[in-house]
Parts: structure tokens; sequence; C-alpha cells
């Protein structure tokens, strides 16, 4: 077992966000996305859900990257392979996540009442905000602690200087550029959608919307807002062309963004979850606001 301090974990975990980690079942920190690594995975790990298509659009999604799932991110601060309810039984103190200290750099888990376990892991940056894998459709974050459901919190036993050792809160300076889309609202979304199409209410943007997909009308002018609302709700991890002057375009990651929006927000039924924002249907209907 390695033993590190609360910052160098604090730099780890912050890295493995600022490169852009991209999550992978199966996969410790510090793996590298190959067809070789890709394949042991696949062979070692699959499952219905992860099965070999899985694995290889994670291959075009991340080749070159690296890549971990949720306890994976772990790995290699604590030198040990274990599942989210192996580190949380390690833990050398511990509680419900209403009892966490917020100077401390804590390990963040997830309890599932069905599983009885612990199903979920992370880590809290203190004055930062919690970092994990948070899926595959999402890869590496650093959000609210309010954004997963954490239930529970856990000194990490590889971590050597929690007696000695609290993180203190950075005073308040002036505040960066904000991009766009990090408070990019529904409100927004219709704001914009509507001035695409030359409407005045939510209603006739409704009735004039079109299917947008990676086929179909994929450099619309419609996919810049859809990108910004995908972003916001940290969904898409691509960049909005429109930013750098560039012509939208609805590749894979939108895709890939707006199936998790249907599973998710739109609840739409499996053979529904498709990909595709198509003209006058139930994924238009939510993103306007009408269901």
């Amino acid at each position: 077992m390695n033993k590190v301090t609360q910052l160098e974990a604090y730099n780890h975990y912050k890295n493995e966000y600022d490169i852009g980690s991209i999550y992978v079942w199966g996969f410790n920190d510090g793996t590298i996305i190959t067809k070789d690594s890709i394949d042991k995975a696949y062979r070692d790990y699959h499952t219905n859900k992860y099965d070999r298509a899985y694995y290889d659009n994670k291959l075009k999604e991340g080749a070159g990257k690296n890549g971990a799932d949720c306890s994976g991110a772990h790995y290699l601060l604590s030198g040990y392979d274990t599942t989210a309810q192996g580190y949380y039984s390690r833990c050398t103190k511990k509680g419900k996540i209403d009892t966490m200290p917020k100077d401390k750099l804590c390990l963040l888990f997830v309890y599932s009442g069905t599983s009885l376990r612990m199903v979920h892991t992370g880590a809290y940056l203190p004055f930062l905000g919690a970092f994990h894998m948070a899926s595959s459709a999402r890869n590496a974050v650093i959000e609210d602690l309010k954004n997963r459901g954490w239930t529970h919190w856990g000194y990490a036993d590889f971590i050597l200087d929690y007696d000695t050792y609290s993180f203190t809160e950075p005073a308040p300076g002036p505040e960066p550029p904000v991009p766009p889309y990090v408070k990019y609202t529904q409100t927004d979304f219709i704001r914009d959608v509507s001035k695409i199409l030359k409407v005045d209410s939510v209603q006739e943007a409704f009735e004039k919307t079109i299917t947008i997909s990676k086929e179909t009308n994929s450099r619309s002018a419609l996919v810049t807002p859809l990108e910004r609302y995908m972003k916001a709700l940290e969904y898409y991890s691509g960049s909005i062309e429109a930013d750098n002057g560039r012509t939208p375009i609805f590749g894979s990651g939108m895709e890939k963004a707006i199936k998790q929006y249907q599973k998710e927000i739109v609840k739409a039924k499996e053979k529904n979850q498709d990909g595709i924002v198509t003209r006058k249907q139930a994924t238009w209907k939510k993103l306007l606001g009408l269901s």
C-alpha cells in the first residue's frame, strides 16, 4: 500500500480531471486506452451491460487517453485494487455525508439499499467539489457535492496526514470569466432556439423543430444551444464550436449526451434512447419544457 499526503491526493485527482480521463469499466488509473488494454478489460470484466460494443466505443472515444472506473481512480494513490465497498471498509474513519469535515480530503461513497453495499466512490476536494469518474457518459467530473447523492465519507487508509494537515478556504478574489455554457439554463436554451427559429413562443418553436442527429442536420445552428445545454447538464464534454468561430457539428459526443438525456431526463424507453433529437417528438418537448 502507498502512503500519500492530502495535498498529493488533491493534485492527483485534479490532474485526472484536467487531462480528461475516460470512464472505462474495469480500468485502473494509469491505464492508457489502447486496443490491447481494451481487449483485456473486455476479457476480464465484460457483462451484458459492458459488452463488446461498449469497449469498442470506449476505444474510439478515448484512444491514447488515461482510463479508469470509479474505484480505479484511487489506484495510483492506494497501490491496491478493490471496489467502492472495499475502499469504504478500509477507511480509518467514516460516517454519514452530513458529518464530513469540509477541510479534509475524504473519499466519497454512495450506498445502495438494494445491493446493501457501496456502489460508487469519488473524492471530496476541499473547497472545490466532488471528483469522481461519474459514468461512461460523463467520464471525469468535478461538481457540487449535492449532484450525485453521496451518502457516506471516509478517511482513506492511504492518506497519512489527517491529524496534521487541514485545507484552508482560499480568500475570495475576482471571479474568472465564465464560459457561456456554465450557467446556461433551460430558459437560455429556449431563448436561443426561439431566436434561431424566429418564433415568439415555446409552442411555436416546438412546431418548427427539425430532426438533428449525426446523419441529419448535423451542422444546423440549433446544434450550438443543444451543445451548451448538454454541457451545462454535464452530459457533454466536447467543445462548443461556435465559441471558436467554427461551424457547429453534432458528432459522437453529442449523440452520446442526447442518449443520456433521453435515458435520465426524458425517461424514454430503451429503444428510443437513440441520440436523435427527432422533429416534434418527446426529446424536443422535454428540452423546451413542454412536458
